[in-house]
């Protein structure tokens, strides 16, 4: 009987691990971009996770679409693709997507979803 006691706060402990990224991030929720490599995004920017393996959302001018290489937290996109609209401000596009190809990790929270490289937080993203 002792034995099985210390055991019991070992299969506590284990019980209490992170919920996985998927089950914690709504595919119902678009996340709005606040800021690229530490500095506020001037314009409009989204993303979303409709389903395991999936992301996609709006950048500055254009819809875009990817596939997701590796379950998250990973963060792995396939070729990005998007509409090809004529817009003024393609700079913003250009950053966006440069950032988002940059990134490695999801991270997310009540308050943000974050993506990362290996230096760290790249893009912050807040709930619609």
């Amino acid at each position: 009987m002792k034995k099985a006691l210390w055991l019991a706060p070992l299969a506590l402990l284990a019980a209490c691990k992170e919920a996985p990224v998927m089950e914690i991030i709504n595919p119902d929720r678009v996340w709005h971009l606040q800021e690229i490599d530490g500095a506020p995004f001037g314009d409009t920017a989204t993303i979303a996770f409709p389903k395991e393996g999936e992301a996609y959302g709006k950048a500055p001018c254009n819809q875009w679409f990817t596939t997701l290489e590796a379950p998250l937290p990973a963060f792995k996109p396939g070729p990005i693709g998007a509409t090809m609209m004529a817009c003024e401000n393609l700079d913003q596009e250009r950053v966006f997507f440069n950032a988002l190809e940059r990134a490695t990790k999801v991270e997310v929270t009540a308050e943000a979803l974050q993506l990362l490289d290996d230096s760290g937080v790249i893009m912050v993203f807040t709930p619609e």
